[in-house]
C-alpha cells in the first residue's frame, strides 16, 4: 500500500509542477 501512496504522491507533484513551476528553478536559469 505503501508503493501506491508514494505514487500518488509522485503523480500529484509531478502534475502541480507542471501547473505552476518552482521559483528557485526560474530563479537560477534566470
Amino acid at each position: 500500500m505503501m508503493a501506491a501512496v508514494d505514487l500518488a504522491v509522485a503523480v500529484a507533484v509531478s502534475y502541480l509542477a507542471r501547473i505552476q513551476p518552482a521559483p528557485e528553478l526560474d530563479g537560477s536559469a534566470a
